[in-house]
């Protein structure tokens, strides 16, 4: 493919971006009113009044951070056993902008669910001399950094068969200080091999060479889609395209049903005349709800009122809208929607919703070693690290847990499975206690199965 084709695929896609990003943050064509479709007979003066008067209900937003938030509801443990100091103020200090790596990883992990995938680019500071002054190193930010690439920057990539990078080529624009004083529109496209760099900036072109090996780009795939699905393994296609698609068909039809209720929900007064008036003379006749339907004839004034039926099929519409959502994000036995089914049912959507969070979890790990990796590249020192992202992401119902808990002991089966059980009641109850008190209790739970005489330690006696 060439690079005019690639850079004409992006563009049709941006689109796409575009509408995902605005569904997430609600602005954008939800803001102006531009996503809401003209009707095929309606004026230009009464679209522009129906896009000020337009609400967006954002859906979206809970669904893609029920992907997220759970996998940093606790933020990653990480140990280097090198005890190296860059390591440990990059951790605090990721991006050079006072970011850390747990709150850069959340950002990145959030894009990557908006986008499908997202590039991390660990760059090196270029004045970095580490290894002649750590301390000026450190002091003034002079070690490698961290950035976003989003996927419709990059314009052309190449994998081998074990899917490692050769070939990985990106677009980047920024503002810049002149000497003169005046702020400059930096345009760059770089490409980069395991070996070799170039860049073209503000079409002059500049290249080098590095001694990294590998390309310092770290993809992070927030699709769930497989490889054979995704055809473009790096930059596959997001899950909530259809999501943010549904979402909008709810904006217009929260519009349409709002236009009709402000239009016909009001009763309307018909108002008889006599044959011979003229009914000009009635113009300016003003009612409760200022609107009236004049005729000719004799009966007594009355109100007439709009066939709901319209208005309850919209609102049936909305309301199958919002459950197709749900039901998309695996969310029905989450989000509230109200449905009667069954525990076996309940499980299976839960034991579906903990394993995509799981992989996606695993990902953010698999992204983080790499990441050490190339650090330790750039320092020239192999960082000995071990990164442990959350893999439990299910909900506790604490009252309905005891109640098993309780069940399960009037059995009297005794032995091992009463101390099982009541390590299982310790753990529940002291869920926000420390894991040493946590062992502590355990510790005591055993003992007092073995000896029924037993009361506590002594150190624990006043």
């Amino acid at each position: 493919m060439s690079e005019n084709s690639i850079v004409r695929s992006l563009t049709g896609s941006r689109e796409t971006y575009k509408l995902i990003h605005d569904a997430y943050y609600g602005n954008g064509g939800y803001e102006d009113g531009s996503y809401l479709e003209q009707y095929a007979r309606e004026t230009a003066e009464d679209y522009d009044r129906r896009k000020r008067m337009a609400y967006f209900a954002n859906y979206v937003k809970p669904i893609v951070n029920g992907s997220v938030d759970p996998i940093f509801k606790e933020y990653p443990s990480r140990d280097c056993k090198s005890n190296n100091e860059l390591w440990a103020v990059f951790l605090n200090d990721c991006d050079g902008k006072g970011s850390s790596l747990d709150r850069f990883m959340k950002k990145s992990a959030l894009q990557a669910k908006l986008d499908g995938s997202v590039f991390l680019f660990l760059e090196n500071a270029k004045e970095a001399d580490i290894a002649a002054n750590l301390e000026t190193a450190i002091r003034e930010r002079q070690y490698p950094y961290l950035f976003r690439i989003a996927q419709k920057d990059v314009t052309n990539y190449a994998v081998d068969r074990f899917d490692r990078l050769l070939l990985f080529c990106y677009q980047r624009t920024y503002d810049e200080l002149a000497d003169d004083g005046k702020v400059l529109t930096v345009s760059e496209s770089w490409k980069w091999t395991p070996h070799t760099w170039e860049v073209t900036r503000n079409r002059v072109k500049t290249e080098g060479v590095h001694r990294l090996g590998v390309i310092p780009v770290i993809p992070l795939i927030g699709s769930d889609a497989t490889d054979e699905e995704m055809g473009n393994k790096l930059k596959p296609a997001s899950d909530f395209v259809q999501t943010v698609k549904v979402n909008n068909a709810i904006y217009n039809a929260c519009s349409e049903l709002r236009q009709r209720n402000r239009g016909q929900a009001f009763s309307l007064l018909t108002y008889g005349i006599p044959e011979d008036a003229n009914p000009n003379e009635f113009k300016e006749m003003i009612t409760g709800v200022n609107n009236a339907l004049m005729y000719k004839g004799n009966n007594a004034p009355s109100w007439i009122t709009p066939d709901q039926a319209p208005s309850d099929m919209l609102q049936e519409e909305i309301k199958m809208l919002v459950e197709v959502m749900y039901r998309m994000a695996d969310r029905v036995s989450v989000t509230g929607v109200q449905e009667q089914k069954s525990g076996v049912a309940k499980e299976w959507d839960n034991l579906a919703r903990m394993q995509t969070l799981s992989e996606f979890s695993k990902a953010c790990e698999a992204a983080e070693y790499r990441i050490a990796d190339v650090f330790g590249a750039y320092i020239n020192q192999k960082l000995d690290v071990l990164i442990k992202y959350a893999e439990d992401f299910g909900v506790t119902d604490t009252k309905t847990a005891m109640d098993e808990i309780t069940d399960a002991l009037e059995l009297q089966i005794g032995g091992k499975f009463d101390v099982a059980v009541k390590k299982k009641a310790a753990r529940l109850v002291l869920k926000d206690e420390d894991d040493a008190v946590i062992s502590e209790v355990s510790k005591d739970i055993e003992k007092m199965a073995e000896d029924t005489a037993y009361q506590g330690d002594d150190d624990d006696k006043e």
